[in-house]
C-alpha cells in the first residue's frame, strides 16, 4: 500500500473537517533512541565537477545501479564526504558509508507515518554539526525539528503547524546558498484547495518558508525575507511542492536558481525556475496548473510567475512529480546543466537543459533508463553524482551506459 501513498498527491481526497491550521512553536523535545554513527567526515556543499576533454564512447543510455536496501520507503537523501544520510517515511535516520547502511536515530515514535505523511526529508547544516527534519508528528501537525550531529540524542522543535488533511504537506528541507533554510509546504489537502490557502499569504501553507538558523535551536524570519503575514513565507501559491531544489544557473557556478516541482490536481506536473535571490513569487496555485488555467479562465494575472516546465497526465504514466537536482557530476557529460527527475507513477528520468537556456515553455527531454519503483527522491550526493530512492526502500546511483 505505501507505493500508492505519493500517488495520491495527485489525485483529488475527501475535504477534511479538522481546523484550519495555526502556526506554533512549542520548546519541548523528545528523546529517539540513537546508535553510534559510522566513522565519517562531513562533505562540502555538492561542486560542480570539472569539465574534462577525455572522449568517452557514445552514450546509449542510463542505468540505475544499486548501492543499499534501507528496507523502508526513502524520503530523503543528504550527501557526507564518504556517503549519504538518507530519512525514511517510518522515522528512521540512516548512514551509509561505501554501501553499509546504520541506522543512525529511530524518531518512529515521534512520527506518523500513514499515506502521505511520516519522516519527510532531512538536510545538514553547512557546518556539519547541526541536522535539521521535517516530520508529520503524531496529531498530524508538520514539524521543523533540529538535531545535534552527530549525537542526534534529542529533538528540538523549531516550527510546527497545524494540517487540516493528511496530504499535500509538502516535503523538502534544504539548504540554500545563502545559508538559510527553506521548508516546502502544501495546500493542506484535498482537490481543487478546498481551504483556500493557495492565494493566501497569511497562512504557512502552500508556500515555500526561509528561516535563519544561524543560532542554535532558533528558527526566524531573516530580515530580507519578502515582509509577509507569515514572515518566514519566501514564496507562496504553489499546491505540493514536494520537492525543491538549488542549483547552479549556468557552468560557472555564479547565479544559483531556486528549483519548484509541484505536483498537479488532475492534469499537469509543473517545473519552475526562479533565481535564488528574487523572493516574494506567487506561483498560481489554485487559478493556474502548470501553464493552464485551472480554477478562473482566463487566468493570465501578471502577478503569477508561470512554470517553465510541464508534463501532462497520461504522458508516459506521469501522475504525481519527483524532482531532482541539476547534474554537476563528471560520469554522463551528456546530462551536466540539466535538470534531472523523474514521477512517482512514471518512474522515468527526463530532464530540462538549465544551462542552455530555459525556454517558455521549456523542452523536456526523455532519455532512455530502466523504470525505478515509486521514485521519491532524486538527490546528488557530494560528487555530483545522482542518486534515487523511493517506495522499495533501495538507493540506486544513475550511471551511464555506453
Amino acid at each position: 500500500m505505501v507505493a500508492l501513498v505519493l500517488a495520491l498527491a495527485a489525485c483529488s481526497s475527501p475535504e477534511s473537517t479538522a481546523p484550519a491550521p495555526t502556526t506554533a512553536a512549542p520548546p519541548g523535545s523528545a528523546a529517539p533512541t540513537t546508535t553510534v554513527p559510522p566513522t565519517s567526515t562531513v562533505g562540502p556543499t555538492t561542486t560542480i565537477a570539472p569539465t574534462t576533454t577525455t572522449t568517452v564512447p557514445p552514450l546509449e543510455g542510463l542505468a540505475w545501479e544499486e548501492v543499499v536496501d534501507l528496507g523502508g520507503f526513502v524520503t530523503g537523501i543528504e550527501p557526507l564526504a564518504d556517503g549519504f544520510l538518507a530519512t525514511t517515511k517510518d522515522g528512521r535516520i540512516h548512514a551509509v558509508v561505501d554501501g553499509e547502511a546504520t541506522v543512525l536515530a529511530d524518531l518512529s515514535g515521534l512520527v506518523r507515518d500513514s499515506g502521505e505523511q511520516g519522516l519527510l526529508d532531512l538536510a545538514l547544516h553547512p557546518d556539519g554539526d547541526r541536522l535539521f527534519i521535517h516530520y508529520s508528528a503524531d496529531d498530524g501537525d508538520t514539524v521543523l525539528a533540529e538535531l545535534a550531529y552527530p549525537a542526534l540524542d534529542a529533538t528540538t522543535t523549531l516550527f510546527r503547524t497545524g494540517q487540516p488533511a493528511g496530504n499535500h504537506n509538502g516535503g523538502s528541507v534544504e539548504f540554500g546558498p545563502d545559508g538559510m533554510l527553506y521548508l516546502a509546504l502544501g495546500d493542506g489537502g484535498g482537490a481543487g484547495d478546498p481551504y483556500g490557502n493557495g492565494q493566501r499569504s497569511d497562512t504557512p501553507l502552500a508556500a515555500i518558508h526561509r528561516f535563519d538558523v544561524s543560532v542554535p535551536g532558533e528558527a526566524v524570519a531573516p530580515v530580507d525575507n519578502p515582509g509577509f503575514e507569515v514572515p518566514t513565507i519566501w514564496l507562496y501559491g504553489v499546491r505540493n511542492p514536494w520537492r525543491i531544489a538549488f542549483g547552479p544557473a549556468d557552468e560557472s557556478g555564479t547565479d544559483t536558481l531556486l528549483i519548484v516541482a509541484d505536483v498537479g490536481q488532475n492534469a499537469w506536473e509543473e517545473i519552475t525556475f526562479l533565481p535564488a535571490t528574487e523572493p516574494g513569487q506567487n506561483l498560481g496555485w489554485p487559478i493556474q496548473e502548470g501553464r493552464h488555467c485551472y480554477a478562473v479562465t482566463p487566468c493570465d494575472d501578471p502577478g503569477f510567475r508561470m512554470a517553465q516546465a510541464e508534463v501532462g497526465h497520461g504522458d508516459g504514466g506521469t501522475c504525481s512529480i519527483t524532482g531532482g537536482e541539476v547534474y554537476v557530476g563528471a560520469a554522463i557529460p551528456e546530462l551536466r546543466g540539466h535538470y534531472v527527475f523523474s514521477d512517482f507513477c512514471g518512474e522515468y528520468v527526463r530532464s530540462v537543459d538549465v544551462w542552455s537556456g530555459i525556454g517558455e515553455p521549456a523542452d523536456v527531454v526523455d532519455w532512455a533508463a530502466p523504470a525505478l519503483v515509486g521514485p521519491a527522491v532524486l538527490a546528488a550526493g557530494a560528487d555530483g553524482e545522482l542518486l534515487a530512492g523511493g517506495a522499495d526502500g533501495r538507493v540506486r546511483r544513475l550511471v551511464p551506459v555506453r
